[in-house]
């Protein structure tokens, strides 16, 4: 159907679903993840998954502090004509196929808000030329390191664990939720995970251990500072990978995490949370008006794991550190 080392990604906000010309489904990833072409070697993803809100949620919070995070959209069933339409689509591309198009209605038709996602052109980290591409006394792999630390910010302020393993239990990550292209890195799946409320003071105090580590780090002994220097000793000690970024990469690494919360504190608000939270429970509340049986009461189809106050209480941790950092940066920054 595609080429996926020489597709292109298709526009996710201006799609003319009677011009696609095939669709296959992902064989990575534990929810139903599809492949859609259109003309051109043009692609986009669909994505039905069960913490679809969350996941969005996530998206426009990256977003708004220019994190790099793939762009997505939802789709709602029934307020959006372009659900029926990508279903009738599918169907007239696959009909000589049942088996396929079952798997599909399968995944898809069960729920009722999907996920348009834009297609990164690229690599997962586990199948990425690394080596290459994080090479720190280049300029393009000083940047990645970079943006793996803003990427890290996003992951604190909204709890996604699974990709780094800094200021979470696990021993590792899921480090094929970071694609590589061919100048930047994307982070994929990242979705908004509220804790519990005897639970959050422990969070909050690994949020601030990792902040007093940013603002006292010394880049000429990146050892002395744990949680920074986790993610270099991480791929240098994994079997998969056994590469060191260095002391430069950790540098890099550390003026993302400077640049990423600052950006946060600049660009997302507790009121623009309550916002996007407003508008998606009138959302789920018009899916349930039309809907008999299969509503998805508990979840919320991924909103019941937003909770804003939780939010809001990282958000104002970091903005302790607002001052305090923007001198670090202005001290440190580097540019190769």
């Amino acid at each position: 159907m595609f080429n996926p080392k020489t597709a292109k990604p298709g526009d996710i906000y201006d799609i003319d679903w009677t011009t696609a010309v095939g669709f296959c489904r992902s064989e990575k990833g534990s929810t139903g993840v599809f492949f859609v072409g259109f003309p051109n070697n043009e692609v986009v993803v669909l994505k039905g998954s069960s913490t679809v809100l969350a996941d969005m949620f996530a998206s426009i919070i990256g977003n708004w502090a220019n994190i790099p995070v793939a762009k997505m959209v939802t789709i709602t069933f029934p307020l959006d004509p372009q659900f029926q339409q990508i279903v009738q689509q599918l169907d007239l591309i696959d009909k000589f196929k049942p088996e396929r198009l079952q798997g599909f209605h399968n995944v898809m038709c069960q729920i009722p808000i999907l996920s348009l996602i834009e297609f990164i052109p690229g690599s997962e980290f586990s199948t990425a030329d690394f080596r290459t591409l994080l090479k720190t006394d280049t300029e393009d792999g000083f940047n990645r390191c970079k943006e793996i630390g803003k990427m890290i910010t996003l992951d604190v302020l909204i709890n996604n664990w699974d990709r780094f393993p800094i200021i979470w239990d696990a021993e590792e990550g899921n480090l094929d939720n970071i694609f590589f292209t061919q100048s930047s890195i994307i982070g994929i799946d990242q979705s908004v995970t509220s804790i519990l409320e005897n639970h959050v003071e422990d969070y909050l105090g690994r949020v601030t251990e990792l902040l007093d580590q940013i603002a006292k780090f010394d880049p000429k002994d990146d050892q002395k500072y744990p949680l920074i220097v986790k993610f270099r000793n991480y791929i240098l000690n994994h079997h998969d990978f056994r590469f060191d970024i260095g002391s430069n990469g950790t540098r890099a690494l550390w003026q993302g995490l400077l640049e990423g919360i600052l950006s946060i504190i600049d660009n997302v608000t507790e009121e623009k949370l309550y916002e996007i939270y407003t508008t998606f429970e009138l959302e789920v509340e018009s899916v349930f008006e039309g809907m008999v049986i299969g509503k998805d009461k508990n979840g919320r189809y991924g909103l019941s794991r937003v909770n804003v106050p939780f939010l809001g209480s990282i958000l104002n941790v970091f903005i302790k550190y607002k001052v305090l950092f923007q001198q670090r940066l202005s001290e440190n920054i580097i540019v190769l």
